[in-house]
């Protein structure tokens, strides 16, 4: 075994390769639906790299101008301003769209941008949608369901995967020598449904039109599915200083349509 596998074995997962099988799962969604769909808004603004938070560089990813190198000791103010667009105009954008709807999100909110920008999550919170801290290290699976426990609070699902289109149970290191373990429940997260892609060279959305067919695919195939008996789900990672411009915001308003 690698020295530096033993090191960390209490933080380490079997791997699981079968899954469900042939004949998949039915989770039996509410009222019996097809098909179970989960929009989640990533809120990074404010917690991206900076000089002024000591990270001695500016952010390079997920950018709409990635040219040129990272400015080193320096501030970028055009890199600062992209990223208070997200929080200042695309939140709020997604936000009304979603209330004009009465559908419910999960807000990825990193800790430091909640501090920064409470509003923002009391008006989550005040108006039912699900609220998380993101970021994680290869750690967190273990450490997260750690704290909630020390803390006497319940954590009802994590979300660090990307290995089905149901949620699964896992089985936490530090639960092996329990009598009556609980498990975790894990709830995928989507990497193809996801708008960061629009700003991923060679491999990402061209146009609002792609990204707008894709996830229409993907929610045409897991819908005819249910409707075979095997209902899923699906997830759509949303940016809100990407997706919440309003070339790109139209692709998820036709969606939601």
């Amino acid at each position: 075994m690698p020295e530096i596998y033993s090191a960390h074995h209490n933080f380490g997962f079997d791997r699981d390769f079968t899954g469900y099988g042939e004949k998949g799962l039915n989770p039996k969604w509410p009222n019996n639906a097809k098909i179970a769909v989960s929009f989640v808004i990533n809120h990074k603004e404010g917690g991206e790299r900076s000089v002024m938070t000591g990270d001695g560089q500016s952010e390079q990813a997920l950018r709409e101008n990635p040219t040129g190198p990272p400015r080193i000791n320096e501030r970028n103010y055009n890199v600062e301003s992209e990223y208070e667009y997200g929080s200042r105009a695309g939140f709020w954008r997604l936000f009304r769209l979603f209330q004009k709807y009465k559908m419910k999100f999960t807000l990825y909110g990193v800790a430091q941008v909640v501090e920064q920008q409470p509003g923002v999550a009391k008006r989550c919170v005040e108006e039912g949608h699900v609220l998380l801290a993101s970021r994680n290290s290869p750690q967190s699976r273990v450490l997260v369901p750690q704290v909630y426990e020390e803390m006497g609070e319940e954590l009802v699902w994590a979300s660090d995967t990307y290995a089905d289109d149901v949620p699964y149970w896992i089985d936490p290191p530090f639960e092996k020598e329990r009598p009556n373990p609980k498990g975790m429940l894990m709830v995928p997260y989507s990497y193809d449904c996801n708008d960061f892609k629009f700003h991923t060279a060679g491999s990402g959305f061209r146009d609002p039109r792609d990204f707008y067919e894709h996830i229409k695919g993907a929610f045409d195939v897991l819908y005819e599915e249910g409707c075979e008996g095997v209902p899923n789900m699906m997830t759509i990672g949303l940016y809100c200083r990407i997706v919440g411009r309003p070339g790109r915001a139209k692709a998820v308003r036709d969606f939601v349509d």
